[in-house]
């Protein structure tokens, strides 16, 4: 998978997920849902929102493709999905 040329000259680069990129992809997804977890669904509890991401970061480690963006270095998101034989499925950024 290739970025273009104008989003590599900003710095961004796509790179492969391990298991030691959970705490980024938690933070991430901390920053992205809380307000509307706080809103909706009575508040941000760490404990469970930790095992519902680590639930959903387990399950994308396994998807065909599972990478982190990263701009100048530093990893600022992450996408996922599956590519199967007629379809792409289990989209996720």
């Amino acid at each position: 998978m290739n970025l273009h040329q104008k989003l590599l000259n900003y710095g961004f680069s796509i790179s492969n997920v391990d298991e030691s990129d959970f705490d980024a992809y938690y933070t991430i997804s901390r920053a992205c849902y809380e307000k509307y977890v706080n809103e909706y669904f009575g508040g941000w509890i760490d404990d469970f929102q930790l095992k519902m991401n680590s639930d959903a970061f387990n399950k994308e480690i396994r998807q065909s493709t599972f990478k982190k963006i990263l701009l100048k270095n530093e990893i600022v998101g992450f996408f996922a999905f599956d590519v199967l034989k007629d379809k792409i499925n289990g989209v996720m950024i």
